[in-house]
């Protein structure tokens, strides 16, 4: 996520964008509510892996193969995340002032995002770990820098570009479904 981000940063600079994206922000993009940010940053990766990927994630792979559970997931997050986009000062409630494309951005990110979380934890075994600091970090590296919110575009289009290959790569690995799982009915 880190690479993804700065080279993202470095594309924008062919398109005009300033430096200063390569600076430490000192402080964060969003507020939580009574939570400081860096606690939601770090907080709510663990809950959210340790429910949707130990229970969530696994259920849907029994029933269908991994691109289909990726993208049902990837669009019940977007869904998940929705209310916030109401919530002033929340990250999402940001990206909603910044305007539509985005606000779109973020939906669509969690395409490549959740694809990729999906193959690092079903490749290492099924390790709750590998997910939790890739959602960790995912959000910790787009917010320590002064990143222009179209730096993001760009990282969700190189994020896009790295799936696509990843799936071409290991079709057989997205598209069977060959894997048993205990999840209760």
């Amino acid at each position: 996520m880190l690479a993804s981000i700065l080279l993202a940063q470095a594309i924008s600079l062919l398109f005009g964008y300033s430096t200063e994206q390569f600076k430490f922000s000192g402080g964060f993009s969003f507020t939580a509510g009574i939570f400081p940010a860096w606690f939601m940053l770090f907080l709510a990766p663990i809950i959210e892996e340790l429910a949707w990927h130990t229970y969530g994630t696994d259920c849907l792979r029994q029933r269908f193969n991994l691109i289909k559970t990726s993208l049902l997931f990837a669009i019940f997050w977007a869904f998940w995340h929705l209310p916030l986009s109401f919530i002033k000062d929340y990250y999402q409630a940001n990206l909603a002032e910044e305007g539509l494309i985005h606000s779109l951005n973020f939906g669509v990110s969690l395409i490549p995002y959740v694809i990729l979380m999906n193959w690092l934890y079903y490749k290492t075994d099924r390790n709750i770990l590998v997910a939790i600091v890739f959602h960790i970090s995912a959000g910790f590296f787009n917010e320590i820098f002064l990143t222009h919110p179209d730096s993001k575009v760009i990282q969700t289009i190189l994020l896009l570009v790295l799936t696509v290959f990843i799936v071409v790569k290991e079709r057989d690995f997205f598209f069977k479904r060959d894997i048993l799982l205990d999840c209760p009915r």
